[in-house]
């Protein structure tokens, strides 16, 4: 219950401090927050590779929450729910229309720079953050586990 309490925080607090790529926003606005310090970092190992920043997407960023919450509370460590479910099935659960393209997690690092850190020394990760199949994010945080949702949102119409 007390992990629950948390995780709604969490989200209230996400939401209204990440951005919807609907409204027109490129992301988080709380450098406090813990999944928008991962947010900048990873479009900062973008523009260095010369890649388009990511967009912040909210129902990704709910997908990738609800999924580190649900490792916290039912104490596993796995792209695939103990309820089977793998990450484009969470990522449809929350509402996500786009393409689903990836998902990194991990586990046990304490602070965004060290969680990036980590994924950027490990080449899957590391092609998720900079891959160009990809251009929106939603990132989940919860007892140092850490979720990252990739996805793809067709914008050409726009």
């Amino acid at each position: 219950m007390k992990t629950m309490r948390w995780w709604f925080v969490a989200v209230l607090l996400g939401t209204a401090a990440c951005g919807d790529a609907d409204a027109g926003m490129d992301g988080c606005s709380d450098p406090e927050l813990e999944v928008c310090q991962v947010f900048a970092l990873v479009n900062e190992e973008r523009a260095a590779a010369g890649l388009p920043a990511y967009t912040w997407n909210r129902e990704l960023g709910i997908s990738a929450q609800l999924h580190a919450d649900d490792m916290v509370d039912q104490s596993y460590f796995s792209h695939t729910s103990l309820d089977g479910r793998t990450f484009d099935q969470r990522m449809r659960d929350a509402g996500y229309d786009g393409g689903p393209r990836g998902e990194n997690i991990a586990l046990g690092q304490r602070s965004a720079e060290q969680v990036m850190g980590d994924w950027m020394d490990s080449d899957g990760h590391r092609r998720n953050i900079l891959s160009s199949n990809s251009n929106e994010i939603g990132v989940g945080f919860l007892d140092n586990r850490w979720v990252q949702n990739f996805g793809f949102a067709d914008r050409s119409g726009e």
